[in-house]
C-alpha cells in the first residue's frame, strides 16, 4: 500500500496570509519558469512525452498516471453557490458541483480533475452537473451514516456544505470508501484526491484562537485532519493526497463591504448568518476578525506540521 502527502504550496502562499513566524517561511522557495506558456483552453497545455516505462510508486506520477479523482471539504468543493446569484431564484442555493475547482469534471470547466483529464482522458471520479440544494453537514448537525449525498452527481466528491474538520472522517467512512469499494476500484490504480477545510471553523468558532481547547481548537483541527489521512491511507491506497491551505476568510468582509450585489436576496449588507466572526460591526467585529486570522495561522501550521511529517514517512509498503 501506497501514500503520498503533498501541499498546495501556490494556493497557500497566495490565500494565507500568514506571519513571518509561521514556518511557510521553509516553502517561500518556489521554482518560476522563465518562459511560461498561457492558453485560453485546457485542452491547448502542453502535452508531456509518453512514458519510457510505468510508475512504481505514488512518489513518481505525472497527470497522465492518474485513474480517478477524489475531494474532501466544505462548500467551496461542493461548488455551492458557486455561479451567485441566477435569474430562477431557488437555482441560487444549488450546489454547482460538476464547477468544483477541486471535484468537478463538467465539460469546459476549469477544474484540477479537468487538468488531470487532459493528460489523462480515461479518469473518472469528478463531479457531474449540480444539485438542486445543499448537501448540508455541520458539526453535529449532519445526517448519520452513509446518507446525504446524491452519488449520480457527487461522484468521487464527498465535501458536503458546511462541513468543519471532525466532518472529513464522515466523509471518507461513510461516502468515500464504500463509493471506491462499490465501483471495484483497483488498490493498484492510482487516485488523486484533494482536501480543503477550515473555513466553517473559523467562522463559527474563532474564539478557539485564545480558548485553544475543545471543538475547532488547533489540536481539535490537527487530529482531525491526522484522523481523516489515516483512514485514506489504510482505505485508498496509492493515493496522492493535496492539501490546501486555510485561505483568509475574513478578507471577505472588506470585499464585500457596500457591495449591492451582495444584498439582492437579503435587502440587509453584512448579514451575519453564515459567518458569524467575520460579518459583525465596530471594534467586536475587528476584534473577531483579528481572531479569525489568528485561528487561521494556527490552522496552517497544523497543516504544514502534518505535510511534513507525512513527507518524510514517505509511506511505500505497509
Amino acid at each position: 500500500m501506497q501514500f503520498k502527502l503533498s501541499f498546495a504550496l501556490l494556493s497557500f502562499l497566495i490565500t494565507s496570509h500568514l506571519g513571518s513566524s509561521s514556518p511557510i517561511h521553509d516553502y517561500d522557495r518556489i521554482e518560476k519558469r522563465a518562459d511560461p506558456v498561457y492558453t485560453t483552453s485546457i485542452s491547448q497545455c502542453a502535452a508531456v512525452a509518453a512514458r519510457s516505462s510505468p510508475p512504481t510508486s505514488v512518489h513518481d506520477l505525472r497527470p497522465d498516471d492518474f485513474s480517478y479523482a477524489m475531494a474532501l471539504g466544505d462548500s467551496i468543493t461542493a461548488g455551492a453557490f458557486s455561479r451567485g446569484i441566477q435569474s430562477d431564484f431557488l437555482k441560487s442555493f444549488s450546489e454547482w458541483r460538476g464547477d468544483s475547482y477541486a471535484g468537478g469534471m463538467d465539460p469546459g470547466a476549469i477544474t484540477i480533475p479537468n487538468l488531470i483529464k487532459n493528460y489523462k482522458p480515461s479518469l473518472t471520479g469528478g463531479s457531474l452537473g449540480s444539485n438542486a440544494g445543499v448537501e448540508l453537514c455541520f458539526g453535529p448537525l449532519c445526517p448519520i451514516g452513509p446518507f446525504g449525498w446524491n452519488s449520480a452527481v457527487d461522484q468521487l466528491n464527498a465535501a458536503q456544505s458546511g462541513a468543519l474538520a471532525s466532518n472529513l472522517l464522515h466523509e471518507v467512512r461513510d461516502y468515500l470508501i464504500p463509493q471506491v469499494k462499490r465501483r471495484n476500484i483497483p488498490s493498484s490504480a492510482y487516485k488523486y484526491l484533494n482536501i480543503q477545510i477550515g473555513s466553517n471553523d473559523i467562522c463559527s468558532m474563532c474564539f478557539q484562537s485564545v480558548i485553544q481547547a475543545g471543538p475547532a481548537s488547533p489540536d481539535d483541527f490537527e487530529n482531525s485532519i491526522r484522523e481523516t489521512l489515516e483512514a485514506v491511507r489504510k482505505g485508498i491506497p496509492n493515493t496522492v493526497v493535496n492539501i490546501l491551505g486555510v485561505f483568509k476568510v475574513s478578507d471577505v468582509y472588506t470585499m464585500t463591504l457596500n457591495q449591492p450585489y451582495c444584498s439582492q436576496i437579503l435587502p440587509v449588507p453584512h448579514v451575519n448568518i453564515e459567518c458569524p466572526c467575520m460579518l459583525l460591526g465596530g471594534a467586536i467585529g475587528n476584534a473577531t476578525r483579528a481572531a479569525m486570522d489568528s485561528l487561521q495561522s494556527q490552522y496552517n501550521e497544523r497543516l504544514v506540521k502534518i505535510v511534513k511529517e507525512y513527507q518524510q514517512k514517505r509511506y511505500a509498503d505497509l
